[in-house]
């Protein structure tokens, strides 16, 4: 797997050896058949999830607290 750009999700995350889960993209734009852009999908994903409250009350969960890496997009 060819990983380019890491980037970070939610504006925080932990170094890749420490974590328990990873996030990465993949911007692919080979199956549409009528409207082009889901390789930017990866990216706008990153951006607007700046915008995430962190903490669910509902599930007793804070997204700090997951040992999570974004390891950027798979180089297609």
């Amino acid at each position: 797997m060819n990983v380019v750009e890491p980037c970070p999700f939610a504006g925080f995350q932990k170094p890749f050896e420490k974590a328990r889960y990873a996030v990465f993209g993949v911007p692919f734009d080979g199956t549409v058949s009528y409207r082009p852009g889901q390789r930017f999908a990866p990216n706008s994903i990153r951006s607007s999830s700046a915008q995430l409250e962190t903490v669910s009350l509902r599930f007793g969960v804070d997204l700090e607290d997951v040992e999570f890496s974004d390891i950027g997009d798979v180089g297609i």
